[in-house]
């Protein structure tokens, strides 16, 4: 993979000649044939674009990062000639914070993203990338469980106005777990519209993602209400806009662990203000809240039992799981093989996971089912281990402290040799040794993206699972198909 430092440009030193100078040994015939293979081999190299509901990430094959990372709320996706498109409306938010399109078709205008989709991508073009976009082959990384519609109206965007010889269709659970140094992973994917868990065995994914609302925009929601309910407002105090909340989000919201005390109630005497020049006056007692207010959206949004009204809140609904749930029915519905792959390493990724302490919390709170619940399926015969036996009062404590030795972060490959109690991971191996050899445990892996997954393949000359050459689709979009192979 290429480094940070080989993202930058330098200057070359001037000369008194027009040529360049040859290196010792080199021929000027030579020197040709290296500059002409080199072009050879960068126009060859596709581009990568991630298009998600909210942002847009382009960039070159074999880079660590995306060369621009546009947001789709910037007024100029959504305006022509000074005039803001009444069709986007639809695909909007209600302070103009725009969503390329949302879980509900109905309310989305496909003609509005194909449009939005040419202006972002021409910007990416024209001002980052200063490439023609009918040389370069294009690899697109797209999300789990993208409606069908909305991806043939991306692609019909991209081959119309832009040109492009071939697209690659590259899956973002896949691409995260590349990222991640492995072939094999449980990817928890925490997106705006909904969280996604995928099982990837061998770069291939097995069975289809389970899926919760549990994401980017309930979490909003809940930092609204505590923003609002907090404080004596009036009925002429403006309201709090979503950027506003976003980077107050961004800032401020945090986790607490598994076995942290009872949330503390109002008496909480710990304010602490928020560090944001707010562009609007805010009602008295916004601007402080207590410390251990500002984890509570994060535990209502992904852990709490139910986020509706219940009459049954430890029976939720199957869009309405908790995240540590989420992924333990993932694993539990995956063959064997495959669970004891995965549940060694589960990748969470998604613009959500940033949250401090998000990460940890749901790796512990799926071990901790893994050991009262086992693998045992209801209705059908038993799969893997029984379920332990639940610890004695005496030995909670210990059980306390191996979990508290176990973070997120931490990735060691048991490799047959003996473990070292005097490393710097200590605690951690002696955790692993009080398991039996060859027992899989829960552990997190951290990924770099999606986006620096595909980089790799581009990079390593890799192919997608879907090719799609441009005459074809245009064709099969002309005679009312999709454009896209049967099964996809």
């Amino acid at each position: 993979m290429a480094t940070a430092s080989s993202n930058t440009y330098r200057v070359p030193p001037r000369t008194s000649s027009l040529n360049p100078p040859l290196s010792p040994g080199i021929t000027p015939a030579r020197q040709a044939q290296l500059s002409s293979s080199s072009y050879s081999h960068h126009t060859e190299d596709p581009l990568i674009f991630e298009i998600g509901s909210r942002l847009l990430r382009a960039g070159f094959a074999g880079e660590s990062a995306p060369r621009c990372v546009l947001e789709w709320s910037n007024e100029v996706f959504w305006c022509r000639e000074g005039i803001v498109w009444t069709g986007g409306a639809s695909n909007r938010d209600e302070d103009g914070r725009g969503e390329l399109w949302r879980g509900d078709l109905r309310s989305v205008e496909l003609g509005v993203v194909e449009d939005v989709v040419e202006r972002g991508v021409r910007m990416a073009y024209n001002k980052y990338l200063l490439l023609d976009s009918k040389l370069k082959r294009v690899m697109i990384v797209t999300p789990p469980l993208l409606s069908t519609p909305v991806l043939t109206a991306l692609l019909k965007s991209l081959f119309v106005h832009f040109q492009m010889p071939g697209i690659m269709l590259l899956s973002a659970p896949t691409m995260a777990t590349l990222s991640a140094g492995t072939r094999s992973a449980l990817v928890l994917d925490l997106g705006w519209e909904e969280s996604t868990a995928t099982a990837i065995y061998e770069l291939r994914p097995v069975g289809q993602p389970r899926r919760t609302r549990r994401a980017g925009r309930l979490l909003r929601d809940f930092w609204r209400d505590l923003l609002t309910t907090s404080t004596t407002s009036t009925p002429k105090t403006p309201k709090l806009p979503n950027t506003t909340i976003d980077d107050i989000i961004s800032r401020l919201a945090w986790c607490r662990k598994h076995n942290h005390p009872p949330i503390p109630t109002a008496d909480d005497t710990t304010p602490i203000a928020l560090p944001l020049p707010l562009p609007l006056p805010l009602p008295t007692g916004t601007t402080h809240l207590p410390f251990s207010a500002l984890a509570d959206p994060t535990e209502k949004c992904f852990f709490a039992p139910t986020t509706v009204p219940s009459s049954s809140p430890d029976h939720p609904d199957d869009d309405d799981l908790p995240l540590p749930r989420l992924v333990y029915e993932a694993l539990r519905a995956a063959p064997v093989d495959v669970r004891a792959a995965c549940m060694q390493r589960i990748v969470i990724v998604g613009g959500a996971s940033q949250v401090l302490g998000l990460k940890r919390r749901v790796v512990d709170e799926v071990r901790l089912l893994v050991e009262r619940e086992g693998w045992c399926r209801v209705g059908g015969r038993q799969s893997g281990v029984p379920p332990p036996v639940p610890p004695k009062a005496e030995e909670e404590e210990q059980v306390q402290e191996r979990e508290k030795e176990v973070s997120y972060e931490w990735r060691v490959e048991d490799r047959g040799g003996a473990l070292s109690p005097g490393s710097p991971r200590g605690g951690l191996e002696k955790g692993l040794q009080q398991q039996p050899a060859g027992t899989p445990r829960v552990r997190g892996l951290e990924s770099m993206g999606a986006w620096v997954g595909a980089s790799l393949v581009a990079g390593m000359k890799g192919r997608g699972t879907v090719e799609l050459e441009r005459e074809k689709f245009l064709q099969a979009v002309a005679g009312g198909g999709t454009g896209l192979p049967v099964g996809y």
